[in-house]
């Protein structure tokens, strides 16, 4: 019975001979580290922009709750007192206007907290995210420059 050969043509070369002309670009290590560290640095700040814009989403939230609980506590009063149940119809349409009106602005308002939030925190990221790149390409540049 024959065996069966499989040609491997990379097994009879040898690799170090070909890997000698590739050299693995040298990084000054504490350069990485400091890219590393503002790289971290920007992260957290953006984490905490966002963390901020939650707490201020929130407490944004509960005030105005609050208040429309008020108005609404206020405006129940002011119905049961009033006179004709046509005058109450009208009343209550009126308040039902003017609430939703009021809900749509307090909608707008806090979507407008976490957008503006949103844009910040990228826009620490997007400028790190340059920043670094930016050095990498200073380092090779620097390596470049060593070799010739």
């Amino acid at each position: 019975m024959a065996q069966n050969k499989i040609a491997f043509p990379f097994l009879e070369t040898d690799m170090t001979k070909m890997m000698r002309g590739l050299a693995a670009p040298q990084f000054d290590m504490q350069t990485w580290m400091e890219t590393g560290r503002k790289n971290f640095q920007a992260f957290t700040n953006a984490q905490q922009l966002a963390i901020e814009a939650w707490q201020t989403y929130a407490q944004r939230q509960t005030q105005m709750l609050s208040q429309m609980i008020q108005d609404n506590t206020a405006i129940a009063q002011a119905l049961v007192n009033e006179g004709t149940p046509e005058a109450k119809v009208i009343k209550q349409t009126d308040v039902l206007k003017k609430n939703y009106e009021k809900t749509l602005a307090n909608l707008k308002e806090l979507n407008e907290i976490l957008s503006k939030s949103g844009s910040e925190a990228a826009d620490v990221i997007n400028k790190r995210i340059t920043a670094t790149l930016n050095e990498v390409k200073s380092t090779l540049e620097k390596n470049e420059a060593k070799k010739a």
